[in-house]
């Protein structure tokens, strides 16, 4: 077990639903302590009550079918702060030749609320853009008008020509 504890993600040990194992990372990340949450149940203590029932479905899958599954799970820590996870799920048989799943996992929070800045800063950056060219034909039409203008300045002694303009710029 000292390579497991020792190992950078997490690691869990379940059986029948309920925790085993958890490795120092684990520990450390989620802010429990093995006495703690060693033989409760997986997703009541760490599992969001949103994500529960797919996760545990996902679990039973790879128990039953005997085999691995990619998994991406939010966990809450003791904070009650989600957590995300990327990992796999496998069944194993323990020494008592009963299934037990392992579940690993490594902390992809950081990287999804970087996605998702770089995705606000992405639509900030869109929208900018939508602004200058809107501000940009503005000022176009502002443009032609201001000429318009002009043009209605030089014909003041011109009622025609002026009511011409007059029409151009209504348009």
């Amino acid at each position: 077990f000292t390579l497991l504890e020792n190992l950078p993600l997490l690691v869990f040990f379940i059986k029948k639903g309920k925790i085993k194992y958890l490795n120092r990372f684990s520990e450390k990340n989620l802010g429990y302590t093995k006495q703690e949450l060693i033989e409760r149940s997986f997703t009541e203590v760490l599992v969001s009550p949103e994500e529960k029932f797919n996760i545990e479905k996902l679990l039973n899958k790879s128990l039953m079918e005997e085999k691995e599954e990619e998994i991406m799970l939010t966990l809450i820590n003791r904070e009650g702060k989600s957590k995300n996870y990327l990992g796999r799920c496998f069944p194993i048989k323990d020494l008592d030749k009963e299934k037990l799943l392992v579940l690993t996992g490594i902390d992809i929070t950081e990287l999804l609320d970087l996605k998702q800045s770089l995705d606000s800063l992405h639509k900030t950056q869109s929208f900018g853009s939508f602004l200058r060219s809107l501000v940009h034909d503005f000022n176009n039409i502002l443009q032609q008008v201001k000429d318009y203008l002009k043009d209605i300045e030089k014909s003041l002694d011109n009622p025609q020509k002026i009511k011409r303009y007059l029409n151009l710029t209504e348009k």
